[in-house]
């Protein structure tokens, strides 16, 4: 049995009757930067890497952020499971630095919090978990694969985000 995790009870629930290992979840909160760590990297996201065409609404991400943060102290801190893709990929690109060109191999830090973005979103198609959040991340990660000049999987990822807008209605 698990403990009982109160905000994210029934997400706790859905994970593990999808055959989720709990080795998987605690993956997605071991992860988490200190709290002044992700500020900073939020911060440097919204100011350096969110001028794309389509960029994530800055004051919707900060309400759900700190939604997050009156929660981060608990096992399993996230509101959507979706938000916490989001919110790792945000994280990877604001910790990279600059853009340079070449672009220099991505820090420790920055390749470990892609790595759980990845997780976080192969746990939601897992679980079938979508929603704009999951749009949102699957196009950073694109974004984040582009800088690091990772072009076989940037096709991979952009086939994979359209299929998802698409399968969400998003081109009608």
């Amino acid at each position: 049995m698990y403990p009982a995790w109160p905000v994210a009870h029934a997400t706790v629930d859905v994970l593990l009757a999808n055959n989720v290992p709990l080795s998987d979840i605690a993956d997605l909160t071991r992860g988490l930067p200190p709290s002044h760590t992700r500020d900073l990297y939020v911060d440097r996201y919204f100011t350096n890497f969110n001028w794309a065409r389509c960029p994530i609404p800055e004051a919707k991400f900060r309400t759900a952020y700190a939604a997050f943060a009156r929660t981060a102290h608990l096992p399993f801190p996230f509101p959507r499971l979706t938000f916490a893709a989001l919110l790792y990929i945000i994280l990877a690109l604001g910790s990279m630095e600059v853009i340079t060109q070449p672009p220099a191999l991505p820090s420790g830090e920055t390749a470990h919090l892609f790595w759980i973005a990845e997780k976080a979103m192969g746990v939601c198609r897992t679980v079938g978990a979508t929603d704009l959040d999951l749009v949102w991340a699957h196009g950073s990660v694109c974004r984040y694969l582009s800088f690091h000049r990772r072009s076989r999987e940037v096709w991979f990822a952009v086939g994979t985000w359209i299929r998802l807008a698409l399968d969400m209605g998003l081109h009608r």
